[in-house]
């Protein structure tokens, strides 16, 4: 639970400093969910990033760059903060928004219960990245350095 509590603040971290720079929408959850995409995208990227410069990809290094812009703005904001312009209201795109949800969480059960549980009738493509990751997450480096 603490990796996928991990992994959401980290995307939601990443995604909230990029959506900065663009003009965010008025929709809560299509704001919300593209910062999701958004540090989805950014968190390889990120990793890449901190190859290039030499930095091991360690965890807390990963959350701290995540977080910063985001701990930064609320801070910078706390006097500004207003709950009273705050109305729960469900628009035909939150409808739109529901729907395109369930069926992502139909498609991630189906993966979950499906190509992830046995390791037979698929291509072997989770069970053969299996080692990059593991050698990913002991080294916390993507290239072997012994040969630099």
């Amino acid at each position: 639970m603490l990796t996928l509590l991990f992994f959401l603040i980290s995307t939601f971290g990443l995604g909230f400093t990029a959506t900065f720079f663009v003009k965010n929408s008025e929709n809560f959850l299509e704001r919300n969910l593209m910062r999701f995409g958004f540090g989805l995208s950014l968190l390889p990227f990120l990793g890449i990033a901190l190859n290039a410069f030499r930095i091991p990809a360690d965890w807390r290094i990963i959350l701290s760059i995540s977080l910063a812009y985001p701990i930064y703005y609320v801070f910078k904001n706390i006097p500004n903060f207003n709950t009273q312009n705050f109305k729960l209201t469900i628009t035909k795109t939150d409808l739109s928004i529901f729907a395109m949800l369930a069926i992502f969480f139909v498609n991630l059960y189906i993966y979950s219960s499906g190509a992830f549980n046995y390791p037979y009738l698929e291509d072997d493509d989770s069970w053969g990245h299996a080692p990059g990751v593991k050698y990913y997450s002991i080294e916390k480096n993507a290239f072997n350095t012994t040969n630099m």
